[in-house]
């Protein structure tokens, strides 16, 4: 089934496959009919719903979608070394580890990694397989292009 089929929380009337969607149960307990809205990027737009927005198709470069590449961010691209996969995070340095990460990554085998972050203070934190924090180091980005490799263990 189309991801837009399964989604449909914002439909008034039942899905394709016979379900009562939220909306239409928002309907039934209020009294009142619910504006509703869908966004999508592809696709036939939805029936059942008063406002359908729809988003290009991202492009992808070195796994990482266009929109993420501003003028005001930094690339920051390394390996951990030696190649393995890891899971790479960059934290705004004033909320440290607890903070939602400004930008992440799951590197492959070769431990290749690209981020992309405002010029600023952050926290580095990267990751083994078994989900253990095997490093972690304060960097501050000041340029719009930076390269480093970061130690496996």
């Amino acid at each position: 089934m189309a991801q837009d089929q399964q989604s449909g929380c914002a439909t008034k009337c039942r899905s394709p496959g016979g379900l009562k969607m939220m909306a239409a149960w928002l309907w039934k307990l209020s009294g009142e009919e619910p504006f509703s809205c869908y966004q999508q990027t592809a696709g036939l737009p939805l029936p059942w719903v008063d406002l359908v927005i729809r988003h290009p198709e991202p492009t992808y470069r070195n796994g990482r979608p266009a929109w993420l590449r501003t003028p005001d961010r930094c690339v920051v691209q390394g390996r951990i070394v030696p190649p393995a996969s890891s899971f790479i995070q960059l934290h705004l340095a004033q909320e440290g580890p607890a903070g939602t990460p400004v930008d992440q990554y799951l590197t492959k085998e070769d431990g290749a990694f690209e981020l992309l972050a405002p010029q600023g203070a952050y926290l580095w934190r990267w990751w083994s397989p078994d989900e253990r924090v095997i490093g972690e180091r304060p960097v501050t980005l000041h340029t719009w292009r930076c390269e480093i490799d970061l130690p496996l263990a």
